[in-house]
């Protein structure tokens, strides 16, 4: 059979010889080998080469063709040779190089409309011995231009990749076709002259003919006109003729003889007067003839010949050098026929493989012949599997459990010695973990799980048969591998009666085959999660449910299928009536675009008391409606929520909405419109009040005038339609509330401060009061008026813009009492005595913005008692003793140290830095109390024992740092107890020093025991009822203090009685205080205020937690 050279031909007829569609395809999967991009760069390269030319007088414009169809048009060159060659024009969008030309008349390359400058700055000239031709390519989805050959390259624009790409924009000629009009991409156009000398150019890409077979070669004529003639000759058995269309086109037939030989043709070309040119073409005619079209080789590999009966010199080579198909060798015989021997290796998978061996003369494709191998086939009874190993350890683990007291053998594929197994969950060790094994199971099968160790639930990539393994239970549930499933060919699959999770993660699985869920038993009716987060599922078919007979439940079936277009119908079976029936059923089905109006049959409304619908469209972004018929079997006499339903379905439209209006017991609705940009309108109810027809929309169901209508409950619209930009009313209509743009207001904000000190607290706490009108939103700024005018500039002194954004934000729930009568207090009790402040606050809605502020001062700290006055100043306090967290080998030393006693609340509390032995009071504080004379220590969150919340330990937790309190118990070892919070500690003054002694507790006495309080420092505390965890960490210790031992660290816990010994003062009553506070205005942050009454911390649960480890 004789072959012809072209590609596409030798496709067809490989086809029409080889009766087999799929190969066909394969076939014609071959055919590409340049991608876009490597065609564009080289078609752009190659116009820069034909722009320099044109302006170097290398080339000549010989004719323009428009084709006003395609918007093109087809430029002819000519070479000083006489060589012909075309270029098709578009307007595209490449980069922007062009030609520009000085004054002294000398033409530069451009880029973008700027010079091309070399690496010292000099233009790049276009024409003469400097002359240089840029190159381009295209990386990162860029263009690069290099003007040295390749060496360096400039970025210089963005590279779509269109067939329009070019430098050229149009070329248009000249009325008398003298002259051509070329505009490049930048704007430029150059005038050139029409090359008009005599000469012709003839296209041959290749001198090769068959025998027996014409071939066509166009050529074209410059100069010429009506008396123009062209005539040729052919020599010996070849034949040639003119073909005109056109006195400078058309095309020269050349046919080759039978027989194989060299041969000339002569082209004599006149201009009908004086001048006559002389060409000369030289052709080879070729035979070559294979036996075959394609090759099939079985699975088990082996050697066939190909036979090639030819003249020509040809070259074999097999495309991308399979490592499967071997070209072991070429015999040549006396009659000039070639065979090419081929060597097949066994094919060990159960999938066909192709390639394609090509044969070439003088570089070109003379030949293709398709290589083909058979798949492996396998018994019936055997289970098969596609497995790749795990690259850690290079093993499998087969998830398998044998029916009780069955042996089943397991082949692994890799050629070892089969086994033969009564035990689960089989693992075999590979040699080679870089590819894929085809593995065997035949015997008595239970179940297929996921394998016993998350590294291997991924393990199987396919399932080529089920076998006769007599299997009742599957799952491939986080199986992120596998792609694909076999369908059963019989019984098989009959006792496997629950989908439950079956694909759930499946993110590479492409289909559920029909046959697969038909061979399961009719009985089956649990498919919650079946095809959970199955992302690469496209189509189901439509009758995929239809053989199941139970009472189905589908919650989440298909939540996550990212690229699922279309879902299967419930029309022919009967769902449960689980009330979670709906619950994120389609949930981030993004590709999901429609839904069949018989989706489920008329059972469901017997059977429906879902409650909830939940997600259940959440995330389908392609959903543009759901058929009315989808809504008319639901009970909506059952249905109460709908939270994130529709959330993110961006291209649902209005269309077929009218279920809300039966949706009438539904109240909570959170998120369930959410980002539906899509939407115009929603459908109202009309209910009638006082005898007059009133519309009501979705979001007023929950208003106390409409509520009886509806659900009569509390409604929850929390964002409901946030980002439903689209719709009517989200603006002025729909609340911010809601998740509209609306803030409820009609006129712009109004707002008024005031402030005041109350009574004897002057000197710390002052009350500000904020009033206002139709405030939507407010911040607040507190801090002294000197570091506010310092710092103002920096927000072009404008009190609002350091408000909007330094201030804190006033929350939603007190915005009401701003708008009240009354208005919104905030207490501030952190003030420095003698200090003036300022208050900021600025008001917000949809109309505007308003603001105002007010200056007050602090008062000096006023004298207290005398009895109060002399617990103030610097004092050391020693311990009784300590003890640790180790029983033995500790001595129980004193420990010392400084702490300092300022003035809090006159009368009342002190503020008290260096209690015990961390390094947290320092720089918190604790506080005593001054009650009945004495000087108190107290525990419990009422008593501002906390004194830092959310400390990192390196366990993980965060923990409070809190007072708490030590006692001995009765084997003589020490813990810490807690209560309710009680006073652990007091002392009476005396002028020579004085002890603080522990106190018995009130809260454990109540209780029957006697617990005395030996100590009290500051630990990290976590815990609530039922259990704690109180300790001193050694890391929060400081360093004089820390126990060393066996290279160890440990904390000590410091026991009473105290003992107080008055220091020298080096330092004002409550300069500590002071310069604490005067920091925090120092840092440009505004300070916190409360809200109405200030909330107590927590305290932690009670209970007795021994020190020892």
């Amino acid at each position: 059979m004789k072959k012809i050279v072209a590609f596409m031909a030798a496709v067809l007829v490989a086809a029409s010889c080889y009766d087999d569609s799929a190969l066909t395809s394969r076939i014609e999967d071959l055919d590409q080998r340049l991608t876009t991009v490597e065609n564009l760069v080289a078609s752009l390269n190659s116009q820069l080469i034909s722009l320099q030319e044109l302006m170097d007088g290398k080339l000549f414009i010989s004719g323009v063709e428009e084709d006003k169809e395609n918007g093109t048009h087809v430029v002819t060159f000519v070479n000083a040779k006489g060589e012909m060659s075309t270029m098709t024009i578009k307007d595209g969008s490449s980069p922007n190089i062009g030609v520009g030309q000085t004054p002294d008349g000398k033409w530069y390359w451009t880029v973008n409309g700027e010079w091309l400058l070399d690496s010292e700055g000099n233009k790049l000239p276009v024409t003469g011995e400097a002359g240089v031709t840029p190159s381009l390519k295209i990386e990162d989805g860029k263009w690069y231009v290099s003007y040295d050959h390749g060496i360096t390259f400039v970025e210089c624009g963005k590279a779509t990749g269109d067939d329009g790409d070019a430098f050229f924009k149009s070329v248009v000629l000249s009325e008398d076709g003298k002259l051509a009009y070329v505009t490049l991409a930048d704007g430029t156009v150059l005038t050139l002259e029409v090359y008009s000398e005599l000469g012709i150019a003839v296209d041959v890409a290749s001198s090769l003919i068959y025998s027996g077979e014409t071939k066509k070669f166009a050529y074209v004529i410059t100069g010429a006109d009506d008396k123009t003639c062209l005539e040729v000759i052919a020599k010996g058995n070849w034949q040639a003729e003119v073909e005109k269309t056109d006195a400078g086109h058309g095309y020269i037939a050349v046919t080759a003889p039978d027989i194989a030989e060299v041969g000339k043709v002569i082209l004599l070309l006149s201009d009908g007067a004086d001048k006559t040119i002389m060409r000369t073409m030289t052709f080879v005619a070729g035979v070559l003839h294979v036996n075959t079209s394609s090759v099939s080789a079985p699975s088990n590999g082996g050697t066939i010949e190909v036979e090639v009966s030819t003249n020509l010199e040809f070259t074999a080579s097999l495309d991308e050098n399979p490592s499967w198909a071997h070209l072991v060798e070429t015999k040549a015989y006396e009659l000039r026929t070639e065979k090419l021997a081929l060597k097949f290796d066994a094919n060990e998978l159960p999938y066909a493989r192709q390639t394609t061996l090509t044969l070439r003369h003088e570089g070109n494709v003379v030949e293709t012949i398709l290589l083909y191998q058979e798949k492996v086939t396998y018994a019936d009874d055997r289970m098969v599997f596609v497995v790749k190993p795990v690259e850690d350890d290079k093993s499998v683990n087969l998830g398998l459990y044998p029916q009780n007291g069955a042996t089943y053998y397991v082949d692994w594929g890799d050629g070892s010695q089969v086994d033969t197994l009564t035990a689960s969950q089989p693992v075999h060790v590979y040699e080679d973990a870089s590819r894929l094994y085809a593995v065997q199971v035949w015997g008595k099968i239970r179940s297929l799980s996921r394998a016993s160790k998350m590294a291997h639930y991924s393990d199987i990539q396919e399932v080529i048969q089920w076998g006769d393994t007599g299997i009742q239970s599957l799952s491939f549930e986080k199986n992120t591998s596998i792609t694909s499933i076999a369908a059963a060919k019989g019984e098989e699959l009959r006792a496997v009666s629950s989908c439950n999770s079956m694909f759930n993660g499946c993110k590479s699985l492409k289909n559920i085959p029909l046959g697969f869920m038909q061979g399961l038993s009719p009985k089956t009716s649990n498919f919650n999660y079946a095809f959970t987060g199955c992302e690469s599922l496209e189509h189901l078919d439509p009758a995929l449910f239809d053989t199941f007979t139970g009472k189905l439940v589908i919650m989440q079936l298909f939540s996550g299928c990212k690229s699922l277009k279309s879902v299967p119908s419930f029309k022919n079976v009967t769902l449960s009536d689980d009330a979670s029936l709906f619950n994120q059923t389609f949930k981030n089905c993004e590709s999901l675009e429609s839904l069949p109006a018989d989706f489920y049959s008329p059972t469901i409304a017997t059977a429906f008391r879902a409650k909830i619908m939940n997600s259940t469209f959440s995330g389908c972004k392609s959903l543009k409606h759901i058929p009315d018929e989808f809504w008319q079997y639901v009970n909506w006499a059952k249905v109460e929520q709908m939270n994130n339903t529709f959330d993110g379905c961006a291209s649902l439209t209005s269309d077929n909405l009218s279920f809300l209006t039966k949706a009438v017991n539904v109240y909570s609705w959170r998120f369930a419109f959410r980002n539906c940009t899509s939407l115009t309108t929603l459908p109202e109810n009309e209910v009638e009040i006082n005898g007059e027809k009133v519309s009501v929309p979705l979001w007023k169901r929950g208003d106390d005038e409409y509520k009886s209508y509806f659900a009569n409950r509390t409604y929850n619209f929390s964002s409901c339609f946030t980002g439903c930009y689209n719709l009517e009313g989200y603006y002025d209509k729909i609340p911010q509330s809601c998740g509209g743009a609306w803030d409820g207001s009609t006129t712009a904000p109004t707002i008024n401060v005031s402030a005041s000190l109350p009574e004897g607290r002057g000197y710390y706490s002052i009350n500000f009061n904020v009033k206002g009108t139709a405030v939507a939103s407010a911040h607040y700024y507190l801090s002294a008026k000197s570091s506010v005018d310092e710092i103002l500039p920096k927000y072009n002194n404008s009190y609002v813009e350091l408000c909007e954004q330094k201030g804190i934000e006033i929350e939603e729930e007190y915005l009401n009492a701003i708008n009240s009568s009354n208005g919104l207090t905030l207490g501030f009790e952190a003030g420095v005595p003698n200090v003036e402040y300022i208050l900021i606050v600025s008001g917000k809605n949809m109309f505007g913005q308003s603001y105002a502020y007010t200056v007050q001062s602090t008062t000096s700290i006023p004298k207290g008692s005398e009895e109060y006055e002399n617990f103030i100043g610097e004092w050391t306090v020693t311990s009784a003793f300590s003890v640790t967290t180790f029983l033995d080998g500790y001595d129980q030393r004193p420990i010392s140290f400084d702490i300092k006693i300022e003035p809090c609340r006159v009368d009342s509390m002190y503020t008290v830095y260096g209690w015990g032995v961390t390094k947290f009071t320092q720089t918190l504080p604790m506080v005593m109390y001054f009650e009945d004379n004495k000087l108190t220590a107290w525990t419990g969150a009422h008593h501002n024992s906390v004194i830092y919340e959310g400390y990192p330990y390196s366990d993980g937790i965060n923990y409070n740092v809190a007072l708490n309190s030590f006692t001995r118990f009765d084997d003589g070892t020490y813990g810490v107890y807690m209560a309710d919070g009680e006073r652990v500690g007091e002392a009476e003054y005396d002028p020579a020093g004085f002890q603080m002694n522990g106190v018995r507790s009130e809260y454990y006495a109540e209780a029957g025991y006697d617990v005395l309080c030996y100590g009290f420092d500051f630990c990290l505390s976590m815990g609530g009822p039922g259990w704690s965890k109180i300790f001193i960490a050694p890391e929060t210790v400081r360093d004089e203090y820390v126990i060393t031992k066996d290279e160890n660290i440990y904390a000590p816990y410091i026991m009473g009685p105290f003992t107080f010994k008055r220091k020298a003062s080096s330092e004002s009553a409550a300069s500590r205080t002071i310069a604490l506070n005067r920091a925090l205005l120092q840092s440009g942050e505004s300070i916190k205020v409360e809200y109405g009454h200030k909330k107590a911390k927590a305290d932690m649960a009670p209970g007795m937690y021994r020190i020892s480890e």
